[in-house]
């Protein structure tokens, strides 16, 4: 029998929100002149940047890549109050009276967690490494199921939103990409957030 000091030790692993939201910036706000708009927005990041200390957080324009939304924040932290007190205090903001929110995901966190210090394992995962950051439902060929696993609860509650979901339906953002999948047959709904 192995001695305790010979047992895996395993990490801690946070339970964290992950948070999705998707805005549109209403037509008029084109209309503002520069010096409003620049007013208007260096409010806005003042609040948003109040939250970096609680939260992991990412923003990306959509401008040119999808017609419903314009803006998406992706938030990562371990308190829903947090979360709902930001968003109250954006739209709050002068910038904010000209969002509608588009479309919004909220799940948790349970073998993994993301951090934001680059140290990745397979029990951490650095978020917002990337320029682009892609989410969206897809569903895969039976023959692909074995190989790529089955869908977590928090993906699946992230799946609970989307407009087409089938059995098979995964979050692309989901299946660890690795040799054995080379081929792998995948099939896109015609509508995407």
């Amino acid at each position: 029998m192995p001695e305790q000091k010979d047992l895996q030790k395993f990490p801690t692993i946070e339970k964290q929100f992950v948070n999705y939201m998707f805005f549109r910036v209403h037509p008029d706000w084109r209309k503002l002149d520069a010096e409003t708009k620049d007013l208007f927005k260096s409010e806005f990041q003042t609040v948003y940047a109040e939250y970096s200390s609680d939260f992991l957080l990412f923003s990306y324009s959509l401008i040119g890549f999808d017609s419903k939304a314009d803006l998406m924040f992706w938030r990562i932290g371990d308190s829903l109050d947090r979360i709902q007190e930001m968003t109250a205090r954006l739209y709050r903001t002068n910038f904010g009276s000209y969002l509608e929110t588009a479309d919004t995901y909220l799940s948790t966190t349970k073998k993994m967690m993301f951090v934001g210090n680059g140290s990745e394992d397979r029990f951490h995962v650095n978020a917002g490494a990337k320029k682009y950051h892609f989410l969206y439902p897809c569903a895969k060929h039976r023959d692909w199921l074995e190989k790529t696993g089955g869908r977590t609860t928090a993906e699946d509650e992230l799946l609970n939103f989307a407009a087409t979901v089938e059995h098979n339906s995964r979050l692309a953002c989901q299946i660890r990409m690795s040799d054995a999948l080379d081929g792998l047959r995948v099939r896109l709904p015609e509508s995407q957030h």
